[in-house]
């Protein structure tokens, strides 16, 4: 029997008596249960929660969190690009430092807006794990990082 029968079956049942339930064994034999209804309903919220993956909660909290991480580099590719005379990376993954003085400057940036970052990310609920495998996962699609640094670049009248 498959699930969207079981539901029709359990629909069409009297609305206060038992569900009968039919299935076939491994053995090929029709086996049969009466369950309460309520209980019925119930293992069928638990087999969905379960077993048919609804992603709605996961899927927004992915994406609140990606929009810290996108906002973390966003202003940290705006800082550099303000501090950096080096040029844009060839790489297409933002501003370049010319000196020690510059790449100082915009290490104590990033960690100053990682802290922040964390702090956000906390009050919203995520995990340092969480905030940590985001951040990385955001570092390995380039094109990701390269359509922030053109975003501030244009902001910025920067030629690339």
């Amino acid at each position: 029997m498959k699930h969207a029968d079981f539901i029709a079956t359990l629909d069409q049942s009297p609305a206060n008596g038992p569900v009968i339930l039919a299935w076939e064994n491994s053995d090929g034999a029709t086996v049969f249960a009466s369950l309460p209804r309520q209980d019925v309903r119930q293992m069928l919220v638990d087999f969905k929660e379960q077993h048919l993956c609804s992603f709605d909660d996961q899927i927004q909290q992915e994406a609140d969190l990606i929009d810290l991480v996108r906002e973390y580099f966003r202003q940290t590719e705006d800082f550099d690009q303000s501090i950096c005379t080096g040029g844009m990376s060839r790489h297409g993954d933002g501003a370049m430092p010319a000196t020690a003085e510059q790449r100082r400057l915009i290490n104590r940036n990033a960690i100053q807006a990682r802290q922040a970052l964390g702090e956000q990310a906390e009050q919203k609920g995520y995990t340092p794990a969480q905030l940590g495998d985001m951040l990385r996962r955001f570092n390995r699609h380039p094109y990701w990082i390269a359509e922030i640094v053109k975003s501030v670049s244009d902001a910025r009248g920067v030629r690339r």
